[in-house]
């Protein structure tokens, strides 16, 4: 399976397939006065626009990765969801199209195998005192 980032909903392939490479070199490639690219002219089909191409590989293991990465970051599992109904956000909307309620599984799964990471972070602009923290292993 598949995911078109371009067009979840499938079609589009063929066009996709045909469009050159993001990594090709162009014309301006050869110029021989502009070595650092500040000071080369902007190219309309410059390798830095967003090219969406079919990627191979298992969508569940995609769907796993990417819950496990945003969940250690702390991007809630209500987040995730949202997020996969958002087309916006071309990875999570696609698997979303492509799995439907099955992505929620996959999402339950990996919050209970992996957890969540939470962090708040505090800014103390108080006294400062010292404090030492003694850290051993269970059991030595």
């Amino acid at each position: 399976m598949a995911i078109d980032f371009t067009n979840p909903e499938g079609g589009g392939a063929s066009e996709l397939r045909a469009s050159p490479s993001p990594l090709a070199p162009s014309h301006h490639d050869h110029d021989e006065g502009a070595t650092h690219p500040a000071e080369r002219p902007a190219e309309p089909e410059h390798p830095m626009m967003l090219n969406g191409q079919i990627v191979p590989g298992d969508v569940e293991i995609m769907a796993r990765c990417l819950f496990e990465e945003l969940l250690q970051v702390g991007v809630s599992p209500e987040e995730l969801v949202a997020l996969s109904h958002d087309p916006t956000y071309q990875a999570l909307y696609s698997m979303r199209v492509q799995m439907g309620e099955g992505l929620d599984a996959i999402l339950d799964r990996t919050v209970q195998r992996v957890g969540r990471h939470r962090h708040r972070t505090i800014e103390h602009t108080g006294d400062v005192q010292a404090v030492s923290l003694t850290v051993n292993a269970a059991g030595r």
